[in-house]
């Protein structure tokens, strides 16, 4: 056995805390392994950045899992899907499917927002019963037909609190893809769900200027529940924090469609804590 040395592998606390009592094995192992191979290693010793991303081949988790290709495959698919993990090749294009991530070089990400556990939850809604003890109908569980829930956009557009939001995804939408999204009864229940975590409009209106401008996002359907759905909102939140290109180029995206400068505010802030993060990290001369 090699001589253990005090090095170390910096490991999140959510994984810890909040993830490892729900992953299976091989999960948590090639979860470890994308961790030791990004967080692993110092990028700029000038102020202590780790490495945010790394190629990683399929044989590769499996000599270091010490598991088979077949569930290797199943954990990265539960990771990706789940959040956790992010999966993008050379251009920069998200791969989100295991078809996609199937004969391509494979760039692997943590995702580092914190958000993962809260935006979508698993517990099982509470049966609410009446006074005489029968079970009142959850109109919230029930199976809907969605082409019976499809709603009016105008009338989406007077509800509180995710009217401005839909009347912006609709009008940006029209703008950047050329048509007039569909909004349903699904899309309103996500939005008001995620809003209802604290997360600002102007924030969510960014990553969704973000979604239907960026090219690597061009392949997915401009749903507002596709945008919602979990490895899509966590990545782009985390593009936001920790993606300096990010601002750049939605400043871009909202000079093409001549929108207001989002956030200027907000993107100052992210630059003040960067020059904050480089001094604490510099080394006494």
């Amino acid at each position: 056995m090699d001589k253990i040395l005090p090095n170390t592998t910096q490991v999140p606390n959510v994984i810890l805390d909040q993830w490892l009592p729900r992953l299976k094995d091989v999960e948590l192992r090639v979860l470890l392994i994308i961790i030791r191979q990004t967080l692993g290693w110092i990028e700029d010793y000038e102020t202590g950045r780790r490495k945010e991303k790394d190629w990683i081949s399929r044989g590769q988790l499996m000599k270091k899992t010490g598991r088979g290709h077949s569930s290797v495959s199943v954990a990265v698919e539960k990771l990706a899907r789940s959040g956790i993990i992010e999966a993008y090749d050379g251009a920069g294009n998200l791969l989100a499917s295991p078809k996609e991530r199937s004969g391509n070089k494979v760039l692997y990400r943590l995702n580092l927002n914190p958000l993962q556990k809260s935006l979508f939850p698993v517990d099982k809604p509470v049966q609410k019963v009446d006074r005489s003890g029968q079970p009142v109908q959850n109109l919230d569980v029930q199976k809907v037909d969605t082409t019976k829930e499809t709603l009016n956009t105008k009338e989406i557009y007077m509800r509180k609190p995710h009217g401005v939001f839909v009347k912006f995804w609709h009008e940006t939408a029209r703008a950047v893809r050329g048509i007039d999204p569909i909004i349903t009864g699904k899309d309103g229940r996500n939005l008001k769900r995620v809003l209802d975590l604290g997360i600002q409009e102007s924030t969510l209106e960014q990553a969704a200027l973000y979604f239907l401008c960026n090219y690597s996002f061009q392949k997915f359907s401009p749903s507002i529940s596709t945008f919602l759905s979990a490895g899509i909102i966590n990545g782009l939140l985390n593009r936001m924090k920790n993606d300096g290109d990010f601002w750049k180029d939605l400043d871009g995206y909202s000079q093409r469609l001549k929108l207001p400068t989002p956030l200027p505010n907000e993107r100052s802030m992210a630059t003040e804590l960067q020059k904050l993060k480089a001094n604490l990290f510099k080394v006494p001369a």
